[in-house]
């Protein structure tokens, strides 16, 4: 199919939208998450005894891997970045071990002909 010069033949995009889910996961020890974060992007959380590991995945790939030691009464961080053709991405995680939570703190961009990004400060877990 041919088209004429200066017609538009590709359909309007916007930007993506977080995927709709729980806002917080809560478990327990040993217990996993698959935490959306962005379009094709989680955080797979798995809850040990004296850490969380921590796999950031985009479309299938994982492209970051974080483990963040228990330290009592006291919080541990830890800050991964990535990219990909598709996305690209820089978040802290935070965990803090009196309260028993997990947040996610920066922000995630996807190609939809221009990257378009959105910022992530929330809460994704609790134990």
């Amino acid at each position: 199919m041919f088209h004429t010069p200066g017609e538009d033949v590709l359909p309007e995009l916007e930007a993506p939208e977080v995927p709709p889910g729980p806002s917080v996961f809560e478990g327990e020890e040993g217990q996993s998450w698959h935490v959306p974060l962005y379009v094709g992007v989680t955080a797979d959380v798995i809850l040990k005894d004296e850490h969380l590991e921590i796999s950031v995945v985009a479309f299938g790939e994982r492209v970051e891997h974080l483990k963040l030691k228990k330290k009592p009464g006291g919080k541990t961080s830890g800050t991964g970045a990535f990219e990909i053709p598709a996305v690209k991405g820089k978040v802290t995680f935070i965990a803090d071990w009196r309260k028993k939570t997990l947040d996610v703190d920066g922000s995630i961009c996807g190609w939809a002909w221009t990257w378009q990004c959105t910022s992530i400060d929330k809460q994704i877990a609790s134990w």
